[in-house]
């Protein structure tokens, strides 16, 4: 029984906040809302205008990523191999 209240007492942890108590920090978000809301437009049309660049920049940057992964998992199982059978 003690679990269940305590589980319908449970505060919910969120990144921003829901309550302020000071009204410099809501208006600090309130800014953050109207910067993101103007440069959305700008954003917008620079990815349609440059939509290939965009496509070929994020493509070569996933590659790059991917094959760096590859190339650490690779290196790393290869010194397991070799610690393992030099002291096996």
């Amino acid at each position: 029984m003690v679990s269940r209240q305590a589980r319908r007492h449970k505060r919910v942890q969120t990144i921003l906040p829901l309550h302020t108590s000071y009204p410099s920090c809501s208006i600090s978000c309130w800014y953050c809302v109207f910067k993101v809301y103007n440069l959305n437009e700008h954003l917008f049309s620079f990815g349609f205008r440059y939509a290939r660049f965009l496509w070929v920049w994020f493509t070569v940057g996933a590659a790059f990523s991917l094959m760096a992964l590859l190339g650490v998992s690779v290196v790393r199982d290869g010194f397991l191999f070799v610690a393992y059978y030099m002291y096996h």
